[in-house]
């Protein structure tokens, strides 16, 4: 069952999806539609789930789950992702692609680097310890709410600063 966003607890779970590219706002309208849909009718073992979806900053697709009214299971997560895969299609948009790191630059844009590339983006001063990242490896709305965006130093990038963030 789909239900508002905000009605959902702290402990919900959360899968991000990080889009390649902007979503437009009529995008935005259309895939928030489809998920909707798809999560009305979203089960586990044949067990309704409680569940919700937005965009967040035009660039993040957020999956919540209230695992206290049903839990997800491999079959229902793999539903999910077979959903994320039509919206790829549909849209024709990658979110899947988990090898780019987003991140805010100066100018308070939404830019990306691959990971093979953050010890560049790092040297040029594109990323430095205090740079907003965004963290996709967050569990929770709480997460969602309390470390989506962190400066640079205080995530899995932090081994690459040689000096310490006072």
């Amino acid at each position: 069952m789909f239900v508002a966003f905000d009605t959902l607890p702290a402990e919900a779970r959360v899968w991000v999806y990080q889009s390649n590219r902007l979503l437009t706002e009529a995008e935005q309208t259309e895939i928030t539609k489809f998920l909707s849909d798809f999560l009305e009718n979203w089960t586990a073992h044949e067990q309704t789930l409680k569940a919700s979806a937005k965009i967040i900053c035009d660039f993040f697709l957020v999956i919540a789950l209230d695992e206290n009214f049903n839990a997800a299971s491999g079959c229902s997560i793999d539903k999910q992702v077979n959903c994320i895969k039509q919206i790829e299609q549909k849209w024709k948009v990658s979110l899947l692609d988990h090898s780019q790191v987003a991140y805010l630059s100066d100018t308070n844009e939404i830019k990306f680097v691959n990971f093979r590339e953050i010890k560049r983006a790092i040297s040029e001063g594109k990323i430095t310890p205090k740079t907003q990242i965004f963290n996709k490896n967050i569990a929770t709305i709480q997460d969602l709410r309390n470390s989506f965006v962190l400066p640079a130093h205080q995530t899995w990038l932090k081994n690459y600063f040689q000096t310490a963030v006072v």
